[in-house]
């Protein structure tokens, strides 16, 4: 605008511009600078080398982000990796036995077992029983049977007695499991069992737990209903006193463990004591 000739009108309202704000002013010389390098071939040339400069520098840049997002991703994922190893690690160092024990009781013993943590089972007559102890869970699988279980406290490792159709944990408590025919009977005589059916976990069934304490009984049937009776604890223990005890009793009931344990309480002579619940019949 400065080479126009003074006095003109765009003349004019250049320099009113430039007057307006010094601001003006600095910004025409930077404009002027630029438009001075870009006419000579030298100044294209360092504005070239400049821009390709730039764009190689950028290219890096991007380049180096990618490299430190793949780095990152790599690490995430060795990192998962490695859990997901440590972790399978962990549960087969948890699902190793550290102890193994089986017993079989014939007809007319009964066995008194000491585990290697002090817990101390009684094993009745014609009875088997697999123990299995890993370093979270303390576990013991009825056969057949009956035992009887006074189980030393350890909050890290549950004490845990299965039958085929019953799942009973325990922490530290004395109580009694009975696998019967059409039933598993669990007694408590002291502290508190935690009572479940086994159900496949393809059978879409919500099976009741059931809490019992002391003096407590409770049965599980085979189609996994779990029923609190009324009856006393106290007889599951009876054996051990030279006693049998059958409350509500059928013979189905009766007589197998009548026949397996006899001999173990060495009896030569039977005292049976019946009480019969009369039942009025109303006239038809």
């Amino acid at each position: 605008m400065r080479e126009h000739s003074q006095g003109t009108p765009e003349r004019d309202a250049f320099e009113r511009w430039l007057a307006d704000d010094p601001r003006h002013a600095s910004e025409y010389e930077s404009i002027t600078r630029a438009m001075h390098r870009m006419s000579s071939p030298e100044s294209l040339s360092t504005l070239a080398d400049e821009a390709e400069q730039h764009a190689f520098l950028a290219q890096e840049a991007r380049r180096k982000n990618r490299q430190r997002r793949v780095g990152q991703l790599f690490l995430v994922s060795l990192l998962c990796i490695m859990s997901v190893v440590f972790h399978q690690q962990y549960l087969d160092w948890q699902a190793t036995p550290v102890m193994q024990m089986a017993a079989q009781n014939p007809v007319g013993q009964i066995a008194f077992k000491t585990l290697d943590d002090g817990t101390r089972v009684t094993l009745s007559a014609k009875s088997d029983m697999e123990v299995t102890y890993y370093r979270h869970q303390r576990h013991v699988l009825l056969k057949e049977g009956e035992a009887i279980f006074e189980v030393t406290k350890d909050p890290d490792r549950p004490f845990v007695v299965e039958t085929d159709t019953a799942r009973v944990t325990v922490l530290g408590t004395r109580f009694a499991v009975n696998k019967l025919q059409q039933l598993v009977r669990v007694s408590v005589d002291h502290g508190t069992v935690k009572v479940e059916p086994k159900v496949q976990e393809t059978l879409n069934i919500e099976a009741e737990t059931r809490v019992i304490t002391n003096g407590q009984v409770v049965e599980v049937f085979p189609n996994h209903a779990t029923v609190l009776v009324n009856r006393p604890a106290a007889d599951a223990f009876s054996f051990l006193n030279g006693r049998l005890v059958f409350d509500r009793a059928d013979i189905n009931e009766i007589a197998p463990r009548f026949l397996v344990t006899a001999k173990s309480l060495c009896i030569h002579w039977v005292r049976i004591s019946v009480i019969f619940q009369q039942i009025s019949i109303s006239a038809m």
